[in-house]
């Protein structure tokens, strides 16, 4: 090698060794502001969750995708095996924690957004353990999620429902007041009374049966971690179902129909459809909450 190939080598190494240099210095610079934004991002969740409380109409949609659903439910039906929520004194992430505190970090919406890891989980613990707000929120997506086992209505001898329904949460309602629709309404292809089984989602007590205006015959269950199931416009109940009785998801409470919106008796109103409502306990009443994606996720439970 003569002398100028070389030295044209030694610049070339030089220049290398300065671009390869630079790309470090850039990914390193790169991954140390992810950081410090990410700290931003969770710094200020923390602080939004401290001065501000919870925001209930942004919780009350229940933005939780179905995977994401599935994937909480196994790891909280183990973890509700051993342990409840109340006797965790550990400053350690359980799924409560994580779900919450990913509704919190994605504005509560996990369709558009992304499930916390554990570096941010451990990290926001440490901030939100004993704030009342962060407690708050964490029981009721427990109390939900823990109960759910399996859909409303029961499959026929084919294996099929036969059912539709979408997200008509916060839909307009004109009966008895210009109000909200509070829940999902399981549509009855063949449109007949008295043929579609209606069966509890969750284990519980029979708290409230009988007429209500609105909401024709209903049954009331309370689960077992507190949230409360509605069953409305029944065209009649399973025999012998009572108040007080206690029952396991999956019981039969009574079949679909088209019963309300009049005095105890009326039917023909509407379709014949099932309306279901989820509700959880607060400091000011029971609280709604939209169920669309939880029955999308009870839809693909065998």
């Amino acid at each position: 090698m003569s002398y100028t190939e070389w030295n044209k080598y030694n610049r070339y190494k030089l220049k290398k060794q300065q671009f390869d240099f630079y790309v470090f210095l850039l990914i390193v610079t790169i991954i140390i502001v992810s950081i410090v934004l990410n700290r931003l991002e969770l710094d200020m969740v923390v602080k939004n969750v401290k001065a501000e409380g919870i925001d209930y109409d942004s919780f009350r949609e229940m933005l939780i995708p179905v995977e994401t659903i599935e994937k909480l439910k196994k790891e909280m039906d183990k973890e509700a095996e051993s342990i409840e929520l109340e006797d965790k004194s550990k400053k350690s992430c359980n799924t409560a924690d994580y779900i919450t505190l990913s509704m919190l970090v994605n504005r509560y919406n996990l369709i558009k957004g992304r499930v916390i890891g554990k570096w941010n989980g451990s990290y926001l613990i440490r901030n939100l353990w004993d704030n009342k707000s962060f407690m708050e929120l964490k029981q009721y997506y427990y109390a939900i999620l823990v109960d759910i086992k399996c859909f409303p209505v029961s499959q026929n001898a084919e294996g099929k429902r036969n059912i539709t329904f979408t997200d008509t949460w916060n839909a307009y309602r004109s009966y008895g007041g210009n109000r909200r629709h509070e829940g999902t309404d399981l549509m009855s292809d063949e449109n007949i009374r008295g043929v579609y089984p209606v069966v509890s989602m969750t284990g519980g007590t029979v708290e409230k049966m009988g007429w209500l205006e609105q909401g024709g015959y209903r049954v009331g269950i309370r689960g077992t971690y507190g949230a409360y199931y509605y069953y409305a416009h029944l065209d009649s109940y399973a025999p012998g179902l009572k108040i007080g009785d206690t029952v396991k998801s999956g019981k039969f409470l009574g079949y679909m129909g088209d019963s309300g919106y009049g005095p105890e008796g009326t039917v023909g109103k509407f379709d014949v459809h099932l309306h279901v409502g989820i509700y959880v306990e607060t400091d000011f009443g029971e609280l709604s909450v939209n169920p669309y994606w939880i029955l999308r996720y009870l839809e693909t439970v065998k």
